[in-house]
């Protein structure tokens, strides 16, 4: 192992070992003028590196924050469209009478032109709806229903028979299908006047 060399003093340093002190002085001042020198050509640029990435830092910090409110906003989305959907039952033939789940499933599934359409016709269906309370008119066609079955019968009684090459009224002429005679009076068909009053027709 080698020693250090020793350290000169005023009393015994030499006037070589001076100058080569001064001359080593003189290569770190150049030098370190040097480093200076390229420190201050450079200090602009780095100056600028390090706003640059102060404002980079900044923009990604910004873009994270911005990122995780849009991610927030879409777990929202989502939640409020599940809700929107839920409950709804997707129709299996398009023209049968949809169920209240698949109702919902042909609104929610609709373009806003068709759910425009519809809504129109619900509020169209439900005034005549309240109309139709109003006025009666379940229990009228009840009755329209019960006078149509009643006439019905009527007609079939009065119904028209062939005899002797005339064509007689069975229940005015009191037909006896089997024995082929009447109990009544004979009354042809378009004489009837039962028939006529259910045509309207003078008897």
């Amino acid at each position: 192992m080698t020693n250090p060399p020793a350290r000169h003093t005023v009393d015994t340093i030499t006037s070589d070992a001076l100058d080569q002190l001064h001359a080593r002085i003189d290569w770190l001042e150049q030098a370190l003028a040097t480093v200076a020198d390229c420190f201050n050509e450079n200090a602009s640029d780095l100056e600028a590196a390090l706003r640059l990435f102060s404002r980079s830092r900044r923009a990604r910090g910004s873009a994270i924050l911005q990122a995780r409110r849009w991610a927030a906003r879409a777990r929202t989305a989502e939640a409020a469209l599940a809700e929107l959907h839920a409950g709804e039952e997707r129709p299996e033939c398009e023209f049968a009478n949809h169920t209240p789940a698949q109702w919902l499933w042909e609104w929610n599934h609709a373009t806003p032109e068709q759910r425009l359409q519809a809504a129109e016709h619900a509020i169209e269906a439900s005034a005549i709806a309240s109309m139709c309370r109003l006025e009666g008119h379940i229990s009228q066609l009840a009755d329209a229903r019960t006078d149509r079955a009643t006439i019905a019968r009527v007609r079939t009684l009065h119904r028209p028979v062939e005899d002797g090459g005339r064509t007689l009224c069975a229940e005015c002429s009191a037909y006896d299908e089997q024995h082929g005679s009447t109990d009544n009076m004979p009354v042809t068909y378009d004489q009837c006047g039962t028939l006529a009053a259910l045509d309207q027709q003078p008897a």
